[in-house]
């Protein structure tokens, strides 16, 4: 907040906490700070915040402003328009329930994506005549389990099958 301002022409051309250690041909400018008649007779005014009255749910306080009175200075500060924020409407239970079974088919496919490699390994040990690792049954059995995951009722409590 500033204390003075010098005013030329009815217009502020400076504002500042103090007043400048020197100013024109004055040493030692800073000393005058009580001498506010003398001060006022060559441009230098006190400064008076004032603070403007608003609505705070649509509004904010913007830059400080000075404007000269003709006896002091008045600082103040612009008050703006807050801006406005877009808030999506909420989902439907329709939306959430969409989105649900998205996540729970994302995961079944990721299951899925982990076990097909023991398909590729039976069908090579099945080649070479070697004794299959998993149990071919129970494996197709886990990933129709798996493909199932979606015929149940609630997603957000899925039961999940393990091999």
């Amino acid at each position: 907040m500033a204390n003075f301002a010098y005013i030329k022409d009815d217009v502020v051309q400076e504002v500042h906490d103090s007043l400048p250690g020197n100013w024109k041909n004055y040493s030692n400018f800073f000393a005058l700070t009580d001498e506010t008649d003398y001060l006022k007779s060559i441009g230098w005014y006190p400064v008076v915040y004032q603070a403007p009255e608003y609505d705070e749910s649509t509004k904010k306080l913007g830059q400080l402003t000075y404007n000269f009175d003709g006896t002091q200075v008045i600082e103040s500060n612009e008050v703006v328009d807050k801006p406005v924020v877009y808030t999506p409407p909420a989902k439907t239970e329709a939306e959430l329930l969409a989105e649900a079974w998205v996540a729970v088919r994302a995961q079944r496919d990721l299951l899925m994506a982990e076990a097909d490699w023991r398909y590729n390994r039976y069908a090579r040990q099945v080649r070479l005549e070697l004794t299959p690792t998993d149990d071919i049954a129970l494996l197709d059995a886990y990933m129709q389990a798996l493909a199932d995951v979606t015929a149940q009722e609630d997603p957000y409590n899925i039961t999940w099958p393990t091999l």
